[in-house]
């Protein structure tokens, strides 16, 4: 009949409504601000926690949003929805940086010969010459871009 997440907040409006109105007339949130009471919270819904568990334990693509939702509210799914979404982008960043990186690695390895002769002299500019090509702008560009 009703998720776990709205018989809490119906057991919650109970123990806060006053008398008259049906409710209990606890005021936890008065409670806990005068230092009566440390904290309150709800206990979890055993069948709904399992439910959730072996939908969710197992790696998927997608999280089981509708049972969070019931489950945790709101915010809670408004969180994870955020972390589904930044990480499937990441992904795509991921292969675009890696292919540049091999492409960097492939300019790097290519001029062998004058690179050991130069690390004998100077180690850090041979090195720093050796990093610097032409796919690194672009990475920087990719990186930058993903980030707004």
């Amino acid at each position: 009949l009703f998720t776990s997440l709205e018989r809490q907040r119906l057991i919650f409006a109970v123990l806060e409504d006053a008398p008259k109105f049906g409710g209990c007339g606890t005021y936890l949130v008065a409670a806990t601000a005068a230092n009566l009471v440390s904290d309150f919270f709800c206990l979890h819904d055993p069948y709904a926690q399992a439910r959730l568990l072996l939908e969710w334990v197992y790696p998927t693509l997608e999280y089981p949003r509708d049972l969070v939702h019931d489950y945790m509210g709101d915010k809670v799914t408004l969180y994870f929805e955020f972390l589904s979404v930044y990480t499937r982008y990441l992904g795509v960043l991921v292969a675009l940086c890696t292919a540049l990186l091999f492409f960097m690695l492939l300019a790097f390895l290519t001029p062998l010969e004058a690179l050991e002769v130069r690390l004998q002299t100077a180690p850090l500019q041979a090195l720093a010459e050796a990093i610097d090509n032409p796919a690194l702008p672009w990475y920087i560009f990719c990186v930058s871009l993903w980030s707004l």
